[in-house]
């Protein structure tokens, strides 16, 4: 039969292993409405923890209003795709800022389900939040192929399809149909059939119609999607990260508060609560937000700033930073506030870089811990707090830095030696004191070779170490 096809059926014909995907693609419009409206909800609402312990059918709870059905039906629209595609993700790169990313083959296998948690079904450019991305970017990048293809085929100009963004697609844009509903009726309204004694009903297809009416309606005029420019949640950690922190110092040199007066901030924060230290940094977010886009005095009280500029009442979680921060100490505070959390968070054994990539959280080899705790072991309590605070900075500043450039390095295979001396090199802070001569000691003995040199992918297990370290002498000393 397919011999009877032109080129375009020929092409078709041979391409209908593939069906299924472009079947799928239907699904893309409730797909992107179905993220659109989880991130107007959650972005910069959650943190990566909490979306881990929030599944679907609470989220679906959550909208009981005039969006509900809309919402279940563009949740069900997801469930379908994923289910026809996520086989073929695994081993499925796609790109994004410049490197091409994987699912895991557990996220690959994962089922879409009523208790799957938000994280999964929230788009994002990491971890778990890459299966919504993928999903998208795979269904709209099949349809790219498809046209390519059938351009080739029927020697049609590429460049002459229609181009859309994202942000614009609709179902008028894609070859969208369904199977039963759509090509059923199209292939028997072409059909017609006859009967003849000794060789029974004889059916016989009108190909250049069908032929015709297919080009029409699924392929004509149909969009080249620019991959571009998906949306993607913002969660509450990820709102001032290294990049946030380069334009703030741009625009307002940052300076390291004072040794003793940050001593007292910290005994401070030891009388807060966990959610008082949390809300203090929502709010320094919201001041930095405005600082690195509209600038401020540096020498200006940071209290004033945010009560009166910015009306936010009980704006500082400390007295004493209340009393002495300005402006140009708003940079250090907030990465002490962020780090006492992270104690915290450590201390009780819960998630506590969830603002991190996973591409730094790999856990050293036997002999890379030994190096590491032979290095530890030696350092002072005080020491030890100081090079928490160091490598904490080092961290959120240098290493888990937004790649941007095509070119550029993977930071999770450059070594963590080389990482902390770049910091040291061009620090962070225009008042940074010279390096200490202890902090000197430990960077050269940090292996650059060997089966016992750190990488920057174990840099938060490198300060769990020593946050363990200084944890047991702290209390050994009491």
């Amino acid at each position: 039969m397919a011999d009877d096809f032109s080129p375009s059926m020929r092409f078709l014909h041979r391409s209908r292993i593939k069906e299924h995907f472009l079947r799928a693609l239907r699904f893309v419009p409730g797909i992107i409405r179905l993220q659109k409206m989880l991130i107007q909800k959650y972005s910069r609402r959650l943190d990566r923890t909490e979306a881990l312990g929030l599944t679907m059918d609470k989220v679906l709870m959550e909208f009981q209003d005039t969006r509900s059905s809309e919402i279940l039906s563009c949740w069900n629209d997801f469930k379908q795709a994923w289910e026809n595609v996520h086989q073929s993700l695994e081993g499925y790169g796609f790109p994004i800022n410049g490197n091409f990313v994987y699912l895991s083959k557990d996220n690959c296998r994962r089922r879409m389900e009523e208790r799957t948690p938000i994280a999964y079904v929230l788009p994002s450019e990491r971890d778990t939040g890459l299966c919504s991305y993928a999903l998208l970017f795979f269904l709209m990048e099949k349809q790219n192929l498809f046209l390519q293809k059938y351009c080739q085929q029927s020697k049609t100009k590429h460049d002459s399809l229609p181009k859309v963004n994202v942000k614009d697609l609709s179902a008028a844009h894609l070859i969208s149909y369904h199977p039963d509903r759509d090509l059923l009726p199209m292939v028997l309204a072409n059909c017609t059939y006859s009967f003849e004694v000794g060789q029974g009903t004889k059916v016989e297809y009108n190909f250049t119609n069908l032929e015709r009416q297919l080009m029409d309606r699924f392929l004509f005029t149909k969009s080249v999607i620019l991959l571009k420019e998906i949306d993607t949640v913002v969660y509450r950690s990820e709102t001032t990260n290294a990049v946030v922190f380069i334009q703030l110092r741009d625009r307002i040199k940052q300076e390291r508060i004072s040794a003793s007066i940050l001593s007292q901030i910290q005994t401070d924060l030891n009388q807060k609560t966990f959610p008082e230290v949390c809300d203090s940094i929502d709010k320094l977010d919201i001041a930095i937000s405005f600082m690195k886009s509209v600038g401020c005095d540096p020498e200006s009280p940071l209290s004033d700033f945010m009560i009166n500029i910015l009306k936010i009442d009980e704006a500082l979680v400390s007295q004493k930073a209340q009393q002495c921060c300005k402006c140009k100490h708003i940079q250090c505070l907030w990465m002490t506030l962020a780090l006492e959390k992270t104690k915290r968070l450590e201390n009780n054994n819960k998630e506590s870089f969830d603002n991190i990539s996973s591409a730094f959280k790999q856990k050293p080899s036997e002999e890379q811990n030994d190096t590491l705790y032979e290095i530890l072991d030696i350092l002072q309590v005080e020491h030890l707090e100081s090079l928490s605070q160091m490598i904490f900075d080092c961290i959120l500043l240098t290493i888990d830095m937004p790649q941007k450039d095509e070119e550029s390095v993977d930071m999770s295979k450059v070594g963590l030696k080389e990482a902390v001396e770049s910091y040291l090199y061009d620090p962070p802070y225009a008042n940074e004191a010279l390096t200490p001569d202890w902090i000197q000691r430990f960077v050269t003995a940090l292996p650059k070779d060997g089966e016992s040199r750190l990488l920057c992918c174990h840099s938060v297990e490198t300060w769990i170490t020593i946050n363990e370290i200084f944890t047991d002498k702290k209390d050994q000393m009491l």
